[in-house]
């Protein structure tokens, strides 16, 4: 499982995939760090944050993040939708 997600991390740059579903960001940080209202849920302030280097995603107000460590995990299924799991 590992292995297919890191597979399709390198075959879907996450800020494109955002990009095509409309997400709208601006640059945060570094030039590899976008910020923009999170997709998974209702907000008004921007805390969805994009690192196109290392093509992961952080949301301070869902506390969701691609890494599988989080207790509410939410990735890019292989279908290209994103999805939320629960890791427990």
């Amino acid at each position: 499982m590992h292995q297919d997600l890191e597979q399709l991390k390198q075959r879907l740059p996450l800020l494109d995939y955002l990009r095509r579903s409309n997400w709208t960001a601006r640059r945060a940080g570094t030039p590899a760090e976008f910020v923009g209202l999170c997709p998974l849920h209702r907000e008004t302030r921007p805390s969805f944050y994009v690192n196109t280097r290392k093509n992961l995603f952080y949301c301070h107000g869902a506390k969701a993040a691609t890494s599988s460590a989080s207790s509410n995990c939410r990735s890019i299924s292989p279908s290209g939708k994103l999805s939320t799991s629960s890791n427990g």
